[in-house]
């Protein structure tokens, strides 16, 4: 309970905390929402100026670039011709993205400087409207507030006069009663005088009035005690919600649409920005497109077409044998054995020299990398740097031995190493003096291998067993004369590209070196395995192309050029399922030999496309390879045939991917007309022994069967 033994102390108290403590409060809130109110403004004005100064940076920013664009537009077109290499487009493509970054940039100026405005200048409005509504709210508050502490002062006043009557009145109570204790008599009442009997009758009626009173007063203390009590209470929790919460709601309703608005504005900023940055992406992904499309090999082949007088090899130097002499080729001699080893041998020891300044020069081309992403800032997570830098540094130091003059290896930004770049140079050069070394040495091994084949094959039989010739050979003719389903040149080759060529990138794409390429050609037609002995030292690239070459060399190619036209219309089908089944029906047709061929073949190209992730050959990437090499147009038909490389490659692709379903209906098929044909044929022989050839029906079903899937496709084909 509190209270002190001063009431007017008390009363001068709590008229100080209204008046004084609380009242100076409520002038300090009115004063704090036209700061903050001012406050809100000068923020909005603040972000008027803000866009306004970034509209006119970003209007200077579009009109220099567009200005850059053209003149640099200008100066090319009227200085320089146009290149069709990879860099001159480059450049373009730079021109032409720093004009549409331009034209971005103007609209974003606009944008900005129009709707951003218009934004702050409506949520000023709003900002002063709110102030003077929320102000009128709040001193609305204070007059409530001041009306409750006005009533507790009061009720206090009232409460501390009635307890002072209160305490009065008990006064007056306690002398009466001491008075009557004086008058009160020894004897008995009915003994006394009347006189003193009156007296103390009086003295009674004097007690019992001053208990009344004493007894009323009580009462109405109470009474208004309770009414001031109720009073503080109400004063209390009136000033605890307002200051604890409605001074919190007043404040939100001051900051009104504040933060939304400004939330809306900046939002209307971004999508602004963002579009323009999205259109600034779009560029430079372009741009990307273009850096990624830089060639040296694309720019290489145009500069030499242009150029080609330059670039075109002279002609071979032709023998000029004397008029006396008889013999226009090399005659082994007794110590031509002897030079081809000594040749050889130099070609060994060549190979290992350029194998190991190779790997000399892959390191330092990788060093050079890693001092070019240093030297453009990239920080570079590889530990072991340091110890190859010591040996790149220690090779460098052996090649400079006795050299006076060292090459400033200081740079700017994204520069080289003077001193590495130096050396990588040497390097090449000496790998290329090694190549041409080598180059001629290999030309004399050949010629001397070739010069003793030839001395042997002279000394053969004239009665040995000539085989068939494989290349520009007949397929079927080779097949019955060795009685063999799979040429050696075929079977070999796949085996060996299975066991070596699965994890080589590029595997039929790259060509191989074509010393080798001739020399396994003339092992595969003398009726040898070239590949059969030290198959690990054969270059892979150098079997997939004599395989290739094969094929595209054969008499008649593994696809007959009467059924061109028609695989074409099946690679115009679009139905994958569709085309399959048209092309199980055109291969129907074709010999026996030839089928199985394809079929080994077609296997094989399946199993080599499932490791694409490794050698990149896709079947797609193999239809394009194999698609020329197996298909051959009829004479007179080569424009045709060059709009219609498109879909010979779709069904290579098809053959590849559908191979197992395609040769395994035509195997089925072909049972089950061998198991008709062996029920039959006493019901089909004629009278002089020989069964009517039923190929025109088969030809005639699946020709029709052909004419219908493609018709009901008709709308699709393009001839």
């Amino acid at each position: 309970m509190s209270g002190s033994s001063n009431p007017r102390k008390d009363l001068t108290e709590l008229e100080g905390q209204t008046n004084k403590l609380i009242r100076k409060q409520f002038v300090e809130q009115l004063t704090f929402l036209d700061s903050r109110t001012t406050a809100k403004q000068e923020l909005i004005s603040d972000l008027q100026e803000f866009f306004k100064k970034r509209s006119e940076i970003e209007a200077t920013y579009a009109s220099s670039l567009e200005r850059l664009a053209e003149r640099m537009s200008s100066k090319r077109s009227q200085t320089q011709k146009k290149e069709p290499t990879t860099t001159a487009e480059l450049l373009n493509g730079l021109l032409n993205e720093t004009r549409t970054l331009g034209r971005e940039r103007h609209q974003l100026s606009e944008r900005v400087s129009a709707e951003m405005g218009a934004r702050l200048d409506s949520l000023n409005k709003d900002l002063q409207f709110i102030h003077r509504r929320v102000k009128d709210i709040t001193q609305t508050c204070h007059d409530d507030l001041s009306r409750s502490y006005k009533d507790m002062v009061e009720d206090l006043k009232f409460y501390q006069a009635t307890c002072q009557q209160a305490a009065d009145s008990e006064d007056k109570l306690q002398k009466t009663i001491q008075k009557g204790k004086l008058l009160q008599p020894k004897e008995d009442l009915n003994q006394l005088r009347a006189s003193i009997r009156k007296k103390v009758k009086e003295q009674s009626d004097r007690e019992a009035k001053a208990s009344e009173l004493a007894r009323k007063m009580r009462s109405k203390r109470t009474v208004v005690r309770n009414k001031y009590v109720l009073a503080v209470t109400a004063a209390n929790a009136a000033t605890q919600r307002y200051f604890n919460a409605e001074l919190m709601d007043i404040l939100e309703a001051l900051d009104y649409d504040f933060h939304d608005g400004l939330d809306r504005m900046v939002r209307a900023y971004v999508d602004a920005d963002q579009a323009s940055l999205d259109s600034e992406k779009e560029c430079l992904e372009r741009l990307i497109g273009c850096s990624e499309s830089l060639s040296f090999d694309t720019d290489k082949y145009k500069l030499v077409e242009e150029s080609s007088s330059v670039f075109i090899p002279p002609p071979k130097f032709r023998h000029f044998f004397h008029p006396s002499d008889k013999v226009s080729r090399y005659i082994p001699q007794e110590h031509t054995e002897n030079d081809l080893v000594e040749v050889a041998s130099e070609v060994d020891q060549l190979v290992a020299q350029i194998e190991e300044e190779e790997k000399t020069l892959q390191f330092v081309q990788e060093t050079l990398a890693q001092q070019k992403l240093e030297s453009e800032g990239v920080k570079l997570s590889d530990d072991p740097a340091t110890p190859k830098q010591s040996t790149l540094d220690r090779k460098q130091a052996g090649a400079r031995q006795g050299s006076h003059h060292r090459t400033s290896s200081s740079g700017g930004v994204g520069s080289l190493n003077k001193d590495n770049l130096s050396f990588y140079l040497d390097v090449f050069q000496r790998i290329r003096v090694a190549q041409a070394s080598l180059n001629r040495l290999e030309s004399r091994r050949d010629l001397l291998r070739k010069a003793l084949h030839e001395q042997e094959t002279r000394k053969m039989s004239d009665d040995s067993y000539a085989l068939p010739k494989l290349f520009e050979g007949d397929l079927v003719e080779y097949v019955q004369t060795t009685n063999v389903a799979i040429p050696v040149i075929v079977s070999s080759c796949i085996k060996h590209i299975e066991q070596f060529g699965l994890t080589v990138e590029g595997v039929f794409r790259v060509p191989g070196p074509q010393a080798l390429i001739d020399e396994l050609k003339e092992g595969f037609e003398r009726g040898e395995d070239p590949l059969s002995s030290n198959p690990q030292s054969r270059d892979i690239n150098a079997v997939a192309s004599v395989m290739k070459e094969y094929f595209r060399r054969l008499k008649s190619p593994l696809f007959p050029e009467s059924m061109y036209k028609s695989l074409v219309s099946c690679g115009r089908i679009s139905d994958m399922e569709m085309r399959a089944s048209a092309l199980t029906r055109q291969l129907r047709s074709i010999q026996d030999e030839v089928r199985e061929v394809m079929e080994f073949l077609f296997r094989f190209l399946k199993r080599v496309s499932q490791h694409h992730l490794v050698t990149k050959m896709t079947s797609s990437n193999l239809a394009v390879v194999f698609g020329p090499t197996l298909t051959r147009s009829p004479p007179g038909s080569e424009e045709f045939a060059l709009s219609a490389s498109p879909c010979i490659n779709t069904v290579m692709q098809t053959c590849i991917d559908y191979c197992d379903k395609i040769f395994e209906e035509i195997e089925e098929e072909r049972e089950e007309r061998n198991n008709e044909n062996d029920g039959n044929v006493q019901d089909n022989v004629s009278d002089d022994g020989y069964a009517p050839s039923d190929g025109g029906s088969d030809y005639s079903g699946w020709t029709a069967a052909f004419l219908v899937v493609s018709l009901s496709h008709s709308r699709t084909l393009v001839m």
